[in-house]
């Protein structure tokens, strides 16, 4: 019996193509949502934050668009003013930049794992390809069946807890995510918090999870169109015999 080598290979391309594309996808779903300005302006009207803050809503778009710059590495601090109840002052205080700048580093190590998985995934596509094409998307399809299984599983387990428990699923989240307690800030005194109610988190974890669900649905449906495709080929080629 002739060992087939190339099988294993196969299969380990077809899951790491599988694997970064399942956060390649949940990564652009975060970033589609955080950075979305639309999203914070109808949120700042929804809660009138405008008036609680005591700030105009130009005034607070625009610390808004600094943030989101700095959170890209497009700024270098957070040092800004504004006019906050009739005051010019400083927007955040040192413990707010402090934090955010431990939420920077998130983002920025995301930006960069994401590019890693990019990479992985050429490199799948490239060893699939080598290994020949027409069996690679023939296997593909049960790769990501497994790794939606396993990943999607975990993932929806986290869903299903935002939704039931929203504020300790975001505890536990920060702790988790940061060594120090710089994220717990006075919602009477600090502007970041006050910008951003729970509320606002609950809604962008809403909205993160049903853009990502989506495009793991369509990614589903393109894995069964390739399986039924594979079916198909393999009715023809007992008839391709017959008739040669």
């Amino acid at each position: 019996m002739k060992l087939d080598w190339k099988k294993p290979l196969i299969a380990l391309c077809g899951v790491l193509l599988s694997v970064s594309m399942f956060f390649i996808m949940l990564f652009n779903s975060v970033e589609g949502v955080a950075f979305d300005t639309d999203r914070y302006q109808e949120a700042y009207e929804k809660y009138d934050r405008p008036t609680y803050i005591g700030i105009s809503m130009e005034q607070l778009m625009d610390v808004t668009d600094n943030m989101l710059d700095y959170l890209k590495g497009k700024r270098a601090d957070l040092v800004m003013q504004a006019d906050i109840g009739g005051v010019t002052r400083n927007v955040f205080d040192d413990r707010e930049i402090a934090h955010m700048k431990d939420v920077q580093k998130l983002f920025l190590q995301g930006f960069m794992w994401r590019r890693i998985l990019f990479g992985v995934l050429a490199l799948s596509l490239l060893g699939m390809g080598l290994l020949g094409a027409g069996r690679s998307v023939r296997a593909w399809p049960k790769c990501w069946y497994i790794v939606v299984g396993v990943l999607g599983a975990a993932g929806l387990a986290v869903g299903i807890w935002c939704l039931t428990d929203f504020t300790a699923a975001f505890t536990a989240f920060h702790e988790l995510l940061f060594t120090n307690d710089l994220w717990l800030l006075d919602p009477n005194y600090e502007v970041l918090i006050q910008m951003f109610p729970e509320e606002f988190f609950d809604s962008v974890a809403s909205a993160i999870l049903l853009r990502f669900g989506g495009q793991v649905l369509l990614m589903t449906g393109l894995a069964v169109g390739a399986s039924i495709w594979k079916k198909k080929n393999a009715k023809e080629e007992p008839s391709r015999e017959l008739s040669a």
